[in-house]
């Protein structure tokens, strides 16, 4: 899902996102990148797409990366009850904390 977020507003782009978990096996992966400069056909920005991602109840964060040009966030969709929980708590790995 990535550099298509900001060629539409943010109720586009929240419904591409519900298709795009709907295909998502639980702890299914999606990554997102988008530049983060302003640009004659963006509809929106980069940080506002990223902003509407992050907010996504289904979804867990594992990773982000912001430069100057761009954010990546690296997310899952967190089986029931999971939310926010480190891959090593959600995976079981012995010693990890939650």
């Amino acid at each position: 899902m990535s550099e298509i977020g900001y060629y539409t507003d943010t109720a586009g782009w929240a419904a591409l996102l519900d298709r795009a978990v709907a295909g998502l096996d639980p702890g299914g992966t999606l990554a997102s990148v988008h530049w983060r400069h302003p640009a004659p056909d963006h509809v929106t920005s980069g940080d506002t797409v990223h902003a509407v991602l992050r907010e996504r109840p289904d979804l867990t964060i594992v990773s982000t990366l912001v430069e100057d040009d761009l954010r990546l966030d690296v997310l899952v969709k967190a089986p029931a009850g999971t939310r926010g929980l480190s891959v090593a708590v959600r995976t079981g790995v012995p010693g990890a904390v939650g």
